[in-house]
């Protein structure tokens, strides 16, 4: 063969872009960012009809475009490039010998065009689907940073120590080491008494760090990589182990909220009567969240036709349960 090239619609399908082109003229026109619109020339019938075009004489084919860098194609076939019912594209296979293409060779290359097709398709569905997965898992990572973030701030200190009188809450500052493992993935401390070293490892979930581990041998000594390969492994466990219990704990707390919701909003609907709606709101709102004080207020009529007016002057609220129902 003289010269295949691969082309491949633009986003809006309205040129084929050429993609792929063997020998020195196909660096050429790739350079030059070779294309041609949709139902002009050859390839651009192909691609419109989705059907192979053959020229055994291509310079009086009517249709085709000549390509100054290959002024020695003689025979051309413009084969589409189709998958799962749609043209992507189109391949071109030219020769300098006149009549190259019987119909028998044609249809080998079709078959291989169909195949090419398929493998560039599934390709593409590839790439989209990593790029989705990749897109899901930073927003899940994001909201799982937000998560932990506010789970941590509901508590000062939250972690627990091994000691030889057994498990203790972990107290006081953080060891230098753990601090140091949060930025720099591991570090080391050594104590000098016994020779031992303390290694410390950043305990993550997703992309972000949740927290450290720092670990000391009995008995003193260092750490082999095979150690630390292990206990990278655990930490990876611990963190997905913790991950599913916050989610578990989060899902638990909505079906509960859920639920207080449901039961509150029944309460209400017990009664047409107006007052009785608003008192039992308050009422069962307050006792439902635990609140101290709970104030609702209808507008009066005339700040109920403007609802864009100034609101009347406020009083301090009520305390929770003093509404008479």
């Amino acid at each position: 063969l003289y010269y295949v090239g691969l082309f491949l619609l633009n986003e809006a399908g309205d040129w084929a872009v050429l993609r792929a082109g063997t020998g020195t003229a196909g660096k050429a026109l790739l350079s030059r960012g070779h294309r041609i619109r949709v139902g002009e020339g050859m390839i651009g019938w192909a691609v419109s009809r989705g059907q192979a075009r053959v020229s055994g004489e291509a310079a009086r084919d009517i249709v085709r475009l000549a390509t100054p860098e290959l002024p020695e194609t003689r025979s051309e076939a413009a084969l589409p490039l189709r998958s799962r019912g749609q043209v992507i594209g189109a391949l071109t296979v030219q020769h300098e010998m006149g009549g190259a293409f019987d119909p028998e060779t044609v249809t080998v290359l079709q078959l291989m065009a169909d195949q090419v097709a398929v493998a560039i398709d599934n390709a593409r569905l590839f790439a989209e689907s990593q790029q989705a997965l990749a897109s899901e898992r930073h927003a899940y990572g994001e909201m799982s940073a937000e998560a932990w973030h506010r789970l941590a701030a509901a508590r000062e200190q939250w972690g627990y120590r091994s000691t030889e009188d057994g498990l203790v809450p972990s107290q006081g500052d953080w060891p230098p080491e753990m601090q140091q493992a949060l930025g720099e993935g591991i570090a080391f401390a050594h104590e000098d008494e016994d020779g031992a070293v303390r290694v410390a490892l950043p305990l993550r979930v997703r992309e972000g760090n949740i927290g450290a581990l720092s670990f000391r041998k009995e008995g003193g000594g260092g750490w082999t990589d095979e150690e630390l390969a292990v206990l990278r492994t655990l930490l990876d466990q611990l963190g997905v182990a913790l991950d599913s219990a916050r989610l578990y704990e989060e899902t638990q707390r909505r079906a509960a909220w859920e639920r207080l919701a449901g039961a509150v909003t029944a309460r209400i609907r017990q009664t047409l009567d107006m007052e009785t709606v608003l008192r039992t709101a308050v009422n069962q709102i307050a006792d439902a969240m635990g609140l101290a004080a709970l104030d609702l207020r209808l507008l009066p009529g005339d700040l109920a036709a403007n609802p864009g007016g100034d609101a009347p002057q406020s009083h301090d609220p009520v305390p929770a349960g003093d509404v008479p129902g």
